[in-house]
């Protein structure tokens, strides 16, 4: 057994979806293993506890290398659903036994974003809207041990931070609606964004009756900005920039970076000359969607995912 680990590591793929291309060499995640999208024909069991871990490797060495009777054996107590299978069999079984006690064999994956409005006192005569988005879940290998976790917890605290401040101040004198928004499923195929974009082309978003593409006139997301020692960045998709919203795109970008340098943090647009492409995130689904919205991503990456 070998007491060495990678130094760096991360359980997602290199190339996350949405990435264009599969050019690994210009991987938005370089150290991705892709053990969360692989299927294991065993149980992997997180044991955290020293002693018990010493316990482990000093039996195994002693006497199951060495061949001495009797070997060491490990029982783990899991609860494994048998009745699941694959995907396939496991909606099969749905349909034909709806109804297995309290619970079905397996139940789809959904989510449940949230939308807080912070209405504008002096609205013009056709509204005007700013999206201010972030993600709201995370995945992991291990149900309670989830070292990633933070990356995301800080961009949702900076979000809440920013609904009170700004609905404190009650957005005097603009004339922008601000709709907040916080996407679950977002680690599943982006299942809260594309609900959205799906809503927002089909005009069938009920929250907001006049919210439209059209209207919308700047996007916001707040990415990943757990590092405690990078600077920030201002991530936009090449493809929206260099056509007819560039002039709206920097003069969001300037405000912010015009901002925080007022508060001594530094923050920069991002290009990066060997992968020229928008980082996987909510917004770049919302494009996929054909909605071409003057957006940005602030994220404290600039080539590509290095967190601790």
């Amino acid at each position: 057994m070998s007491d060495s680990r990678p130094a760096d590591q991360s359980f997602e793929s290199q190339i996350p979806k949405g990435q264009d291309g599969n050019n690994k060499d210009n991987a938005w995640n370089p150290l991705g293993q892709n053990l969360m999208l692989k299927l294991h024909p065993y149980p992997i069991v997180l044991i955290r506890n020293k002693t018990e871990i010493d316990l482990i490797k000093n039996c195994y060495n002693e006497r199951n290398l060495k061949n001495q009777y009797p070997k060491c054996g490990i029982k783990i107590s899991l609860f494994m659903n048998s009745y699941s299978m694959n995907t396939e069999q496991c909606i099969r079984k749905n349909d034909i036994h709806p109804f297995f006690g309290d619970s079905a064999f397996c139940v789809a994956f959904k989510a449940k974003s949230f939308y807080s409005l912070l209405a504008t006192e002096n609205p013009s005569s056709s509204p005007k809207y700013i999206v201010i988005s972030t993600k709201l879940d995370i995945r992991c290998l291990f149900r309670d041990y989830c070292t990633g976790a933070q990356s995301e917890l800080f961009s949702i605290t900076i979000q809440l931070s920013l609904i009170k401040l700004l609905s404190e101040d009650k957005i005097n004198g603009s004339q922008f609606h601000i709709l907040f928004i916080g996407f679950d499923g977002e680690s599943w195929d982006n299942i809260g964004s594309s609900t959205f974009a799906y809503d927002l082309v089909h005009k069938e978003f009920t929250p907001i009756k006049d919210l439209a593409p059209e209207n919308i006139e700047y996007w916001i997301e707040l990415g990943s900005l757990g590092h405690p020692d990078s600077d920030f960045w201002i991530h936009t998709d090449p493809k929206l920039y260099n056509g007819e919203d560039k002039e709206k795109t920097d003069k969001i970008a300037d405000l912010i970076i015009t901002e925080f340098g007022k508060n001594n943090l530094k923050i920069q647009k991002a290009y990066n000359e060997s992968n020229p492409t928008f980082p996987p995130c909510s917004l770049r689904e919302i494009y996929r969607h054909g909605l071409k919205i003057p957006g940005i991503l602030i994220s404290d990456f600039n080539k590509n995912y290095k967190n601790k």
